[in-house]
């Protein structure tokens, strides 16, 4: 184990003893000397063992740069001319049952597909924070507020996952891990985010397993089962938008999910057109069916998606050439 992480802990144990013996509230004692419980959080030792590093490692590293949030010299900065993802991390052992803070600063470019700051095996679920970058300097910081320890387990995995594209840039820094108090007795109100799905008409909506279960004081969330109400078929053989109710576990707040129905695109030849060369497709396709021979190939020009190429879908194309 590390000097360091022995000194931060042991810090924070006395706090929480000499309290006690004082008749004062532990969560005040330590709130008055916050101990950041993240070894090398701000990136500027020489030693970058505690963070562990997955995924794509070339994407990342810990360097010096030109600007941060609180002085220092380091960061740890990511850039990447191909497709990446990673996760930066560091799990703290030896810790005291209560209510913990998780804080990062962010800076970058924006565009990722996944960018989050997160704590997990901590005896709880997954709690995450979403990351919105807007540029160069313009810097950022996340929080989770509501990760609950109990003693029996004692341990925390803190860190950052990024799902980025090609050139996506960006840094972190000063990155803290606080006790703030007991842990929480009263349940803390959560949001449902609704979701958004689309389909193509005659095929079933794929609903998601889990939604985000978000707290509304800090806006971090944790990813919760849910169970979705039977869809009939005859919901969705129709173009237009339906919503299915859900069941989420351990809230009496509904999950909703609204649906998009929507024809096949009648671009047959992948031209990025939709013009007299698709029309010729369906024309040559017509009376294919599910079950002929040829249906593997025909069944592209099965534009309303009804087992079968008809006048029905030579309308429907003619219509997507008008509209473009």
């Amino acid at each position: 184990m590390r000097i360091g992480y022995y000194l931060k802990t042991s810090i924070l144990a006395a706090s929480i003893w000499l309290a006690s013996l004082s008749g004062v509230n532990p969560a005040k004692a330590i709130a008055i000397v916050p101990v950041n419980l993240a070894a090398n959080g701000a990136f500027e030792e020489a030693n970058t063992s505690p963070w562990v590093i997955t995924g794509t490692t070339s994407a990342i590293s810990i360097q010096a740069k030109d600007n941060h949030t609180e002085g220092g010299t380091h960061s740890a900065a990511y850039w990447s001319a191909s497709a990446f993802h990673f996760t930066i991390s560091q799990t703290i052992e030896g810790l005291p049952d209560g209510r913990y803070r998780l804080s990062a600063w962010t800076q970058g470019g924006g565009g990722e597909n996944v960018s989050r700051l997160f704590a997990k095996d901590y005896g709880g679920e997954q709690l995450s924070a979403d990351i919105t970058h807007t540029g160069y300097a313009q810097w950022k910081q996340s929080q989770l507020t509501h990760i609950n320890i109990e003693v029996t387990n004692g341990t925390c995995t803190i860190g950052i996952e990024i799902q980025g594209n090609d050139g996506n840039w960006g840094s972190l820094d000063d990155v803290t891990f606080t006790r703030i108090g007991d842990t929480e007795s009263t349940s803390v109100p959560l949001d449902i985010n609704p979701i958004q799905i689309s389909t193509i008409i005659h095929v079933a909506p794929q609903l998601p397993t889990v939604v985000k279960a978000v707290y509304r004081d800090d806006y971090s969330y944790k990813t919760t089962p849910v169970t979705w109400e039977t869809v009939t078929e005859n919901t969705y053989a129709q173009t237009g938008q339906f919503q299915v109710m859900g069941v989420v576990q351990g809230s009496d707040i509904p999950a909703i999910a609204t649906a998009s129905v929507t024809l096949k695109s009648a671009d047959l030849n992948g031209d990025q057109a939709v013009n007299v060369a698709d029309l010729a497709l369906v024309v040559y396709y017509l009376q294919a069916a599910v079950g002929t021979a040829n249906w593997e190939v025909a069944a592209m020009a099965d534009i309303n998606n009804d087992g079968h190429v008809d006048i029905a879908d030579l309308q429907r194309l003619v219509e997507q050439m008008v509209r473009a």
